[in-house]
């Protein structure tokens, strides 16, 4: 689990450190980290040519800044670079700390931008309705068609978020959705999801109030568009970042056969469509 001190009084620490890294795939990438906050996460203001992009919590986890001794790990931050900016000309691109109006290293930079790679494995599924009955589906030998990560809420917005935004960078270049299906929140705002659909890439939002849990994970098992299917608490954190690697290359290992579910302990379970559950 992650958590995060009280945010301190005033602007982020004289010894505040980061890095704009060099844009990639339609990407900003970058860090952030604050010695004397650790557990604070900071937050970036990204302009291109003088005009503000995006502000951007650096709260994404990379193994690398776990490995170099930065907090937690938990201090990147990713941005999507809207389609006007990847034209193949130069722009300046600049990441400052909010609140202190410091620049990361590195920053600003001119660069062209690079388009992300196509995905030509990547199938196009119209969704069934909520009403659809699931049918089930003939998986050929080997599983290569990725993993969907089913979420029912209710309730927990907070947690909910925390849980998506820790499991985003987990899933980056693999092929995972994630299908959040919010059973009826009193508390989920339109904003929350708007803002995460926004912030995590392949992440789908179904409402479907007045469902039972149980018909809530169904709802998204006939809306899934990956050959596999994972249940994820709204709760649950994976604390490994190859977490979802793992569930992938098992199936991949063992085609067709029944794996144990070594994770239901912690809230976690999977399943290929079409075989028993």
């Amino acid at each position: 689990m992650i958590g995060r001190r009280k945010k301190p009084d005033g602007p982020p620490s004289a010894n505040v450190t980061g890095s704009l890294d060099i844009p990639e795939n339609g990407q900003v990438n970058g860090w952030a980290f604050d010695p004397d906050h650790a557990g604070f996460r900071l937050t970036i203001e990204l302009s291109v040519d003088g005009q503000p992009l995006q502000t951007v919590e650096a709260s994404e986890y990379r193994s690398d800044l776990l490995q170099a001794g930065i907090g937690d790990g938990f201090h990147a931050f990713v941005v999507n670079l809207p389609e006007a900016f990847l034209d193949g000309k130069p722009h300046n691109l600049e990441a400052k700390i909010a609140g202190r109006e410091k620049s990361l290293q590195h920053s600003p930079r001119t660069t062209v931008f690079s388009r992300p790679p196509a995905d030509p494995n990547r199938p196009v599924v119209i969704p069934p309705t909520l009403d659809e009955t699931p049918h089930p589906r003939t998986l050929p030998e080997s599983v290569l068609n990725g993993l969907s990560v089913i979420i029912a809420t209710k309730d927990n917005g907070i947690q909910l978020e925390r849980t998506l935004r820790v499991c985003a960078p987990f899933a980056r270049n693999l092929p995972i959705e994630f299908l959040v299906v919010d059973y009826g929140s009193a508390e989920h705002t339109r904003q929350r999801q708007q803002e995460l659909e926004t912030a995590i890439p392949h992440l789908r939002w179904i409402n479907a109030f007045g469902l039972s849990p149980g018909a809530a994970r169904n709802a998204g098992v006939a809306a899934a568009t990956r050959e596999l299917v994972l249940f994820l608490s709204d709760n649950v954190i994976p604390t490994v970042p190859n977490f979802f690697e793992q569930h992938i290359n098992a199936h991949r290992l063992l085609p067709g056969g029944t794996l144990p579910c070594w994770a239901k302990s912690f809230g976690l379970t999977y399943l290929t469509i079409g075989s028993a559950s």
